[in-house]
């Protein structure tokens, strides 16, 4: 049992725990209101011992350098979410944006960014904002398509707005702008498919929203599709399709009659790997669009010829006609119809030559013109490369007189192609035929394929279609001497009638002494009474004692007695002096 002594003890004791313990709690709570002092006038310093920045509520410390600050991290997504719980007074609040890899802090409405530019600051009047534009169904965005956003710039930088993608429209900027009031317009990008009424979300380059739920932000796309008729026979294909090559440039022309103004777009079926495609606008009348061809080609058989039919974009078929084309193989391949070849350029004979009459004549120095050319005819079964010419004999390719084309037929059937020179100029000669500096090119008379290394045929030409003449002659005329003419002068002065009109001479032979200083080739004319005294050819050997050369009089003299000829090089234009000729008279009455 307890006695008194007992319970007294008891209870002393346990008073004296109670006032223990009130004590213990008394000296916390003073101990807690004087570091609650104290932190009010020091900064808390976490990582280290020694006093904070004054001017600072908390200051933390890298232990040995060696550690950082790592504030929270939150996806876009995420930041987002947050900003629609955030007002002005969480203004500082910071976190690191896992997406963007950078800092972003409240500002009180919006996010800071994260370029390292300073952007712009910039307040949006979203009552005078708005789209701008008529939006069609598959066409293009152009330039009076675009969003317009009226701001105020309380600090110039760099700004950036962009909008999500509605129907395949979407609007983008980057742009810089000054302090002040203005007006931006936000380009349009893409094409519409379909026609309806679209809303955008506007949003700068730190993705905050823009004017959001603004009902100016909004675009109507309309179908606006016009009408017109396909005419095939006059479209075209522009450039050249090679067997196994993809499709790189070359376009379809097609000409339509347009009876209501507005979009189309075509396209064709595909057809050995290619197509053809094209949209845009037209109005009222005939006029012409482009198509693009489309695609890879693979091996097409025979003639190479392949066709297409024209839909629209629903797959409806809008032409009973069709548009051919051909692909071309590596080679051409073809026949020459070189019966009725052409041969021109050079110098061409007049009547007084004494070189074989198909003759052309060219001279050292002489420069190719566009009228230089062997025309040939070729009868082209599947179209491809080409390449023929001249065939190459040793001596011309010596002299620089080859003739080529090289290129690729687009299309069948008979057709012409020129053969150029290969030189721009006829080149010094290095071989000496004919034993005075000229030559005779036999083997122009055959055409060459430089594809398969053979003769094709013959030109059909003349025997002697081209000389070249090494050297321009230098000869002085002498006189006309009617000894030298005796069996053709009494016929110099056609025979005149009083009633019948004056018959023309044609082709009278004359023989002129001629005095030759440099071998070569010459040409002389010259025109009196009527008539044109004239000699194109060449000479080729010296005479100490002077020669004659042939010389033609054609023409319808006027009257009889003496009459002096001016004449003249054709080939140097200068004056050859000038050579007289007494005409007899012959009267007669019938």
């Amino acid at each position: 049992m307890i006695n008194d002594r007992d319970l007294y003890t008891v209870v002393h004791k346990t008073t004296i725990k109670e006032k223990t313990m009130k004590k213990i709690v008394y000296t916390l709570i003073f101990t807690a209101l004087t570091v609650a002092q104290t932190f009010a006038q020091a900064p808390v310093v976490v990582g280290g011992t020694q006093n904070g920045d004054e001017h600072a509520t908390m200051e933390i410390l890298s232990q040995d350098g060696k550690k950082g600050f790592m504030p929270p991290r939150l996806t876009t997504d995420q930041i987002n979410e947050l900003s629609t719980n955030l007002a002005g007074v969480s203004k500082g609040l910071t976190v690191f944006n896992t997406d963007t890899d950078c800092l972003q802090f409240w500002k009180g409405t919006k996010w800071s960014d994260c370029s390292t530019y300073s952007n712009a600051e910039v307040e949006f009047i979203c009552s005078q904002s708005t789209i701008k534009g008529t939006y069609n169904v598959d066409k293009v965005a152009g330039d009076n398509e675009f969003m317009e956003v009226k701001v105020k710039v309380t600090k110039g930088g760099p700004l950036v707005l962009y909008t999500n993608t509605q129907n395949g429209i979407r609007f983008y900027l980057s742009t810089i702008l000054d302090i002040g009031e203005h007006t931006i317009q936000v380009p349009a990008l893409g094409t519409p498919t379909a026609a309806g009424e679209l809303t955008f979300d506007l949003f700068d380059q730190s993705a905050n929203p823009i004017c959001a739920g603004t009902a100016n932000f909004k675009a109507t796309v309309v179908e606006n599709k016009a009408a017109f008729t396909i005419n095939c026979d006059q479209s075209s294909f522009v450039g050249t399709i090679l067997e196994g090559s993809s499709a790189s440039g070359q376009t379809l022309k097609l000409k339509i009659a347009v009876s209501k103004s507005g979009n189309y777009y075509i396209k064709t079926n595909t057809v050995h790997g290619l197509w053809f495609e094209g949209s845009g606008s037209v109005s009222l009348g005939a006029t012409e669009i482009i198509l693009d061809l489309k695609g890879s080609v693979d091996t097409v058989p025979g003639d190479g010829k392949i066709a297409f039919n024209f839909f629209d974009k629903n797959d409806i078929s809008l032409a009973q006609c069709t548009v051919t084309i051909y692909v071309s193989a590596e080679k051409a391949v073809f026949t020459a119809v070189c019966t009725g070849s052409v041969f021109s350029g050079g110098i061409g004979l007049g009547t007084g030559a004494s070189i074989s009459g198909g003759a052309r004549l060219f001279y050292v120095g002489y420069t190719f013109g566009e009228n230089d050319y062997i025309k040939v005819k070729i009868n082209v079964t599947r179209p491809g490369f080409v390449d023929i010419g001249t065939k190459p004999d040793p001596d011309i390719v010596k002299v620089g007189m080859m003739y080529t084309f090289a290129g690729y037929i687009d299309k069948v059937g008979i057709q012409d192609v020129y053969l150029r020179p290969v030189n721009s100029k006829v080149p010094p000669l290095t071989i000496n035929q004919g034993g005075g500096g000229y030559m005779y090119l036999d083997t122009f008379s055959f055409l060459y394929n430089n594809i398969t290394k053979s003769e094709i045929c013959s030109l059909n030409s003349p025997n002697h279609p081209f000389t070249i003449d090494k050297l321009v002659a230098n000869i002085a005329l002498g006189v006309y001497d009617p000894l030298l003419n005796s069996a053709t002068n009494q016929y110099l002065k056609n025979s005149i009638s009083l009633f019948n009109p004056i018959v023309p001479a044609s082709g009278l032979d004359i023989k002129i002494n001629i005095q030759t200083e440099q071998l070569g080739l010459f040409s002389f004319k010259g025109v009196a009474n009527g008539m044109t005294l004239e000699s194109n050819q060449g000479v080729y050997t010296f005479d100490e004692n002077g020669q004659t050369a042939d010389f033609k009089l054609y023409g319808t003299p006027n009257k009889g007695g003496t009459v002096v000829f001016p004449m003249y090089n054709v080939i140097t234009g200068d004056s050859a002096g000038s050579i007289t000729i007494d005409m007899r008279e012959i009267f007669y009455i019938n």
